[in-house]
């Protein structure tokens, strides 16, 4: 019995005791129940924030530049004819004095060669003949790779099958403007040459670009100018390149990193960039491995833009209001008309690549800052595909050709990317 009376006794005053504590700690239980409430509510709140603002981070792609009134802007007009040499506009404050088509690019000028003729046209005799010639220039190691000297001048035919651009009255040679917007035999199933030869689909050997060494010998020398190239696209970085830049380029291949390639394209023709834009929002590699060998002597000349091209509608770009994501702003704000600039485009979104590129063809002021540009073209290519997924058929190669044409005429040395 006193055991169990001990037992009652010591469990009532354990009891006791504890409701004595609740009372004590109530208040303090009251606010951390209520904090740990606002805290689930305001995670709540937080998930649906983000979840809301990543739904409009969501690059809304433009329309405008896509309508067939805009893709077909400087498609030549039935009856009508391309002439062989045009002429900057006035006021643009370019140093060509024109730009003089081959009687080849001519061929394909003529606005009527989509819809399923793209491939016959490349397979004529004639322009099989013509290209292969062109070729035998632009892939001469005097010409591709002339490690710091003046480019090999043509031969009286091939200076035929080029295209030129007229500066202070003398013929500077550039590759005509042709239906594959490739090298012309690198479709293989779409035309060979004339021995039944074909190349790869990423052989950049029928680019014929800017050549400035010699200019000390020229009747005004002038020392190098500033340059400075815009990568949009610069997936991999320096991604396995030696030093960061290749020692030589011989095999004309564009399959690899891009930045590292035109370093040494321009590089070997006396214009070494002195500083680098790149833009990449969806790199291949990691950041470490994007810059990986590249030295001191390269990086301080890059800055790199993890971030989307956007410029907003055509209509908006054409204004040039602000939009922080804007190349062609950039450009303007970086770009002088002493400096030789390069522009490589290739972001694979059809929506923005044609918005920039229709503003470039109505704004001659900002054409002017742009001596040379690489672009990718997406277009409706007869139903092959080159990775670019289905488009339009109004994205054709009418539309293409057409538009690249005007560029050239601005005074861009315009040329066809893989």
């Amino acid at each position: 019995m006193r055991q169990h009376s001990r037992y009652r006794i010591t469990t009532n005053t354990r009891r006791d005791s504890w409701a004595q504590g609740m009372q004590s700690r109530e208040p303090l239980l009251v606010v951390m129940a209520f904090a740990a409430g606002m805290m689930i509510i305001l995670a709540s709140q937080n998930i649906k924030w983000h979840a809301k603002n990543a739904e409009n981070a969501k690059p809304a792609f433009p329309k405008e530049a896509l309508t067939e009134a805009e893709l077909m802007r400087w498609v030549v007009k039935p009856g009508q004819s391309v002439p062989e040499i045009v002429r900057p506009p006035l006021g643009s404050n370019v140093s060509i004095e024109g730009y003089q088509s081959s009687e080849m690019e001519l061929t394909w000028l003529t606005g009527n060669i989509a819809k399923g003729t793209l491939c016959d046209h490349a397979r004529k005799p004639a322009i099989t003949a013509k290209a292969q010639t062109w070729v035998e220039y632009s892939s001469q190691r005097g010409v591709w790779a002339p490690a710091q000297r003046p480019a090999a001048k043509p031969t009286p035919q091939q200076t035929k099958v080029l295209s030129h651009f007229i500066v202070q009255g003398h013929p500077e040679p550039i590759e005509p403007l042709h239906g594959v917007a490739r090298h012309p035999f690198g479709v293989e199933t779409c035309a060979k040459n004339a021995t039944g030869y074909s190349t790869s689909l990423m052989d950049i050997t029928y680019l014929v670009i800017h050549n400035d060494c010699g200019r000390q010998q020229r009747p005004q020398p002038k020392p190098k100018p500033r340059v400075l190239l815009f990568d949009m696209g610069a997936s991999t970085g320096f991604y396995q390149i030696p030093d960061g830049v290749p020692a030589t380029v011989q095999h004309g291949n564009g399959g690899g990193p891009s930045v590292p390639l035109f370093y040494r394209l321009y590089k070997d023709r006396c214009l070494e960039p002195d500083a680098i834009f790149c833009w990449e929002l969806n790199k291949l590699v990691s950041s470490s491995d994007w810059w990986d060998d590249a030295g001191p002597e390269i990086r301080h000349k890059v800055r790199f833009f993890e971030v989307p091209v956007l410029e907003g509608e055509l209509h908006e770009a054409l204004a040039g209001a602000r939009n922080r994501n804007s190349f062609l702003q950039m450009l303007k704000m970086v770009a002088k008309p002493d400096d030789f600039v390069v522009v490589k485009l290739d972001i694979d979104t059809p929506a923005i690549e044609q918005t920039i590129i229709a503003t470039l063809t109505q704004r001659p002021d900002l054409a002017a800052l742009i001596d040379e540009l690489f672009f990718e073209y997406h277009f409706h290519f007869d139903g092959l595909n080159f990775g670019w997924g289905s488009l339009p058929e109004s994205i054709s190669v009418d539309a293409a050709l057409a538009t690249m044409h005007r560029l050239r005429e601005l005074g861009i040395r315009a040329h066809f990317w893989i």
